[in-house]
């Protein structure tokens, strides 16, 4: 009985306790709950955490990456371009220096084919005299043998009729040989124009085959003036025998010079015909008035 009487105070004496004594307690365990719980966000970081960590990292690093290797590598080809450009710009200002030493080399060539072609015209006028007078001395033997054999001649009319003819081959070949001479004049001044264009084309044009073309109308020429002047050398004396043989001798005479004229005419044709060539190629790069109509057949 003692016993209950002891317990039933002490009951009676704890619940007289202050509450504030429950409350220190609630936040004692408060606080120890609080601290257990910092205690477990501050435990140290794992490895596996970390890694996740750099992983989630790693894109922007990476995207940082790519961004600097891109812009490293844009200026290299800038730097590439660059190199690029003015390697092609010191090959396209060699390349011009070069084309105009060669337009200049060109010009200059040109400027001395005209001045040869202009004293070759004047050359020929010369040799055709020169030519002529030369030939009038070789043939003067055979012009007084023409005419001792002329006086042999008994019938009158035939004696007239063979110097005539005589007279008129020398006249024949005088006029065809002063008509192609006139006609090679013109040609050349032709070409000399031509070649002038050509000078004017060469900085913009491609002249190789007009080039070549006065090229080839230039040796025509030539070859045409040296038969001229060779034709202007010729004298055509009837070689008098009898008079029995009159008609087969001035025969024979009017064919050598019919078939001499012939072939001096053909060199003549042939420089004509490569004059028009030539001024056809001037007018494929740039269009000229007339440029072949004074080229005309002798």
């Amino acid at each position: 009985m003692h016993r209950i009487l002891i317990g039933i105070v002490l009951f009676l004496a704890i619940l007289t306790l202050p509450s504030h004594i429950y409350g220190e307690e609630g936040s004692s365990n408060t606080t120890t709950t609080s601290q257990t719980n910092f205690d477990k966000t501050s435990t140290p970081i794992t490895k596996q955490e970390k890694k996740k960590i750099e992983d989630k990292k790693t894109p922007t690093e990476t995207r940082t990456e790519k961004i600097a290797s891109k812009s490293a590598k844009r200026e290299d080809a800038l730097e590439t371009r660059a190199e690029k450009i003015a390697s092609k710009s010191a090959r396209r200002e060699d390349a011009m220096e070069d084309r105009e030493d060669r337009i200049a080399s060109k010009s200059a060539a040109r400027e001395q084919l005209r001045e040869e072609m202009k004293e070759k015209r004047e050359e020929l006028k010369t040799q055709i005299k020169e030519n002529r007078e030369k030939a009038k001395e070789e043939i003067k033997a055979e012009r007084e043998a023409f005419k001792e054999k002329l006086e042999e001649i008994k019938d009158e009319k035939k004696k007239a009729i063979v110097e005539k003819l005589d007279e008129k081959f020398s006249s024949i070949n005088t006029e065809k040989v002063n008509k192609m001479s006139e006609a090679l004049t013109k040609l050349s001044s032709i070409l000399s124009k031509i070649s002038e264009k050509e000078a004017e084309l060469l900085a913009s044009s491609d002249t190789t085959t007009l080039d070549q073309a006065i090229t080839d109308a230039t040796t025509a020429l030539d070859t045409a003036q040296e038969a001229v002047s060779t034709q202007a050398g010729k004298e055509y004396v009837i070689t008098i025998t009898t008079e029995a043989t009159l008609r087969t001798t001035v025969g024979t005479t009017a064919k050598q010079l019919q078939s001499d004229l012939r072939d001096t005419h053909e060199t003549v044709r042939a420089a004509q015909l490569a004059v028009r060539k030539a001024a056809s190629e001037l007018a494929k790069l740039t269009p000229i008035k007339n440029a072949t109509s004074s080229a005309t057949t002798p």
